[in-house]
């Protein structure tokens, strides 16, 4: 018997998934691509002194247009 699994809804339907055995390189592609789209909307990737990269999703309020215009590129975790 299979555990059942979650059924996509509109706000995930069609978006990058990422399975458990994803690969570095695979997870990384993915990422990039919303990155990049993100960036391609406005939102800018910062560097703070002494901080890693800090970029949109950390704060997604403050870049609704870029959030919204990226949703179906966000990759999202198969539960």
């Amino acid at each position: 018997m299979t555990a059942p699994t979650a059924l996509p809804t509109a706000r995930t339907a069609g978006r990058p998934q990422l399975r458990l055995n994803i690969q570095e390189a695979e997870f990384n592609r993915l990422f990039q691509a919303w990155f990049r789209c993100l960036r391609n909307h406005g939102a800018p990737f910062n560097r703070v002194p002494g901080a890693k990269r800090i970029h949109p999703a950390t704060y997604p309020s403050l870049y609704p247009k870029a959030m919204k215009a990226c949703e179906g590129r966000q990759p999202i975790h198969l539960s």
